[in-house]
């Protein structure tokens, strides 16, 4: 899938985490794209199952921290 904006390089299992943070923090990226955003976040949700999702959340609370709107891995 191609995202609608510049990010990042990111892990695999960063991906799904990232557009997650960037729909819940709307000034990372520019107000124009939030439609398009939760298009791709519905899609994205539903082409992936459940337990995935959650797999790639703890990853990502565990690895990632949102400092001044970039990302750091601790």
């Amino acid at each position: 899938m191609t995202l609608p904006w510049k990010c990042p390089p990111l892990r695999p299992y960063q991906q799904l985490g990232s557009i997650i943070i960037s729909y819940h923090h709307p000034p990372l990226y520019p107000p124009r794209n939030l439609l398009i955003l939760q298009s791709s976040l519905q899609l994205l949700i539903m082409s992936i199952n459940h337990a995935h999702i959650v797999i790639t959340l703890v990853a990502l609370s565990a690895t990632t921290k949102i400092r001044g709107g970039k990302q750091e891995s601790s």
